[in-house]
């Protein structure tokens, strides 16, 4: 499961308006076999909306243990990806609320990682409007984290690959 901007600073920031929600699911995941892994973009635009929105003090105490936690990899998007997310932002521009280029990077980054569901209060990634290459899934909202077989399927693929590709069990990866 992919874990969006939106997720973290719910958690994180008494204040925000999905806090109460982003505990509770937050807790649910904690009992759940689900792999999860969010990108090096979405850490920085975290910590960036943790310093606006909490402090520069609350951003750097919660950026350094979203950097070392192991519960979640990181995952360090190529020049590759990030070029197809400006062509995904580039199409979206017209859309009366397009995405913005972290949103494009991290639906680029689930596509490229085959990660099937996000943990996100974003409307772009809820609803899949950064689709478009055939084969690939759309994302699951935040209401559809509740488990099944299909998510613990694509969950364990996801450690089976990690442990495959990525030998010593690193926890930031390049694809």
């Amino acid at each position: 499961m992919f874990v969006d901007t939106g997720a973290f600073v719910g958690a994180l920031h008494e204040d925000d308006k999905h806090h109460a929600r982003a505990v509770t699911i937050w807790e649910r995941l904690k009992s759940r076999p689900y792999a999860l892994y969010t990108s090096d973009l979405v850490i920085a635009e975290t910590v960036t909306v943790l310093a606006r929105e909490a402090g520069f003090d609350a951003a750097v105490k919660h950026g350094r243990v979203l950097l070392e936690t192991r519960r979640v990899g990181i995952l360090r998007p190529d020049l590759l990806l990030e070029r197809g997310a400006l062509e995904r932002m580039k199409n979206a521009a017209d859309r009366k609320d397009p995405p913005s280029y972290v949103d494009c990077v991290s639906f680029a980054v689930m596509a490229a990682f085959d990660i099937p569901t996000a943990f996100t209060f974003d409307r772009a990634l809820q609803d899949g409007r950064l689709r478009g290459h055939a084969g690939r899934r759309s994302i699951a909202g935040l209401s559809s984290i509740e488990s099944n077989g299909l998510r613990r399927r694509a969950d364990r693929r996801m450690d089976a690959s990690r442990r495959r590709h990525w030998p010593g069990g690193g926890r930031t990866w390049s694809r």
